[in-house]
């Protein structure tokens, strides 16, 4: 195969407006509050919420409010793995109302995904502590997150995280998500689009890789997936090519990021877009160099929105839906 000629550039780091440290948070540099809501979800939209505002906001409620009933009030839940987006921003916001007010059913721990997460979560007062580094060290009970794309038609609700979208502020703390994702008991994915129940996942599927190394990790996955999809490295830029241009992301911790981004069939393999999805993160979790990736396999539960008469255009918002991964598979066994 040719040769990829992609220039490396020095390091270009995501400034962190809160990052965790030890039980605490340590704001880096001061925010306007009064702008920090608004801020805080233009950092973290997600495809899925590209809808009008109003009503985006009206299904991001509905959905909070559901998952408060649900899977908090009702639920030995006491430690909250927060992932980001819309929702979960919601989430967080109508937890801390409820928190001030005294309305809170019980105590509980936020632990955040995310300096984002983070912030918000400190903004509004709620307990955060930092993921688990020893055993005694508290692990989610729950895990929520809104996803950028969900196939409701496997068994397995495999989903994708960490895509890049158009107006974000600032990169997916990907590698810190996966990690405290895996320590969860529970994985709850949210998508604000309608339900496409047979919709294979499309990508782009983005994969932190050792910035040092990038070139080599990145022929290697174009390799595999030649014919299926074209790697593109994310840069901070959002014109730039392929190479990511001259200002390419580096994180903190040293890494690149490159998008695999699928044809039109989504994700596939050797031109099989029937491919397990678990072969496929397999596949690319074997890749040296390769730290973490978008492609989350087995959400225990999922919420998307349904309209009435299929309009998802309905200025009155949609219907929150619960769907658990227990379900799909007893149907389908059946």
């Amino acid at each position: 195969m040719t040769k990829m000629m992609i220039q490396r550039a020095p390091n270009q780091c995501t400034t962190h407006q809160v990052r965790l440290s030890g039980s605490s948070i340590k704001d880096t540099h001061p925010f306007n509050h009064q702008e920090h809501s608004r801020k805080a979800q233009q950092r973290v939209m997600a495809p899925s919420a590209s809808y009008n505002d109003a009503y985006t906001m009206k299904n991001c409620r509905s959905i909070a409010n559901l998952i408060i009933q649900k899977f908090i009030t009702n639920s030995p839940t006491t430690v909250l793995g927060l992932g980001t987006g819309p929702v979960v921003t919601t989430l967080i916001e109508q937890l801390g109302s409820q928190l001030t007010q005294g309305t809170l059913p019980k105590t509980i721990t936020c632990i955040p995904t995310s300096s984002v997460t983070a912030s918000e979560a400190a903004f509004h007062g709620l307990p955060i502590t930092p993921p688990a580094q020893t055993g005694a060290s508290p692990t989610p009970d729950i895990f929520i997150t809104d996803v950028d794309g969900i196939d409701l038609s496997s068994p397995h609700l495999p989903f994708i995280i960490g895509c890049a979208h158009p107006g974000q502020l600032q990169q997916p703390q990907l590698p810190q998500t996966r990690k405290i994702l895996d320590q969860s008991s529970t994985i709850l994915a949210i998508s604000l689009s309608p339900p496409r129940p047979s919709t294979r996942l499309r990508g782009p599927l983005p994969v932190f890789i050792d910035a040092e190394d990038w070139e080599d990790t990145s022929e290697e996955l174009d390799d595999i997936f030649l014919g299926d999809a074209e790697i593109w490295r994310r840069s901070n830029d959002p014109d730039a090519g392929p190479r990511g241009g001259p200002n390419p992301y580096v994180s903190p911790e040293g890494l690149a990021i490159v998008d695999i981004k699928y044809y039109d069939q989504g994700l596939s393999f050797d031109g099989d877009a029937g491919v397990d999805y678990r072969r496929l993160a397999r596949m690319i979790d074997e890749v040296p160099g390769v730290e973490s990736h978008g492609l989350v396999v087995g959400a225990d539960y999922v919420i998307t929105i349904h309209y009435s008469n299929n309009n998802d255009n309905d200025n009155d918002g949609g219907v929150p839906v619960v769907t658990a991964r227990s379900d799909i598979v007893s149907s389908s066994s059946s």
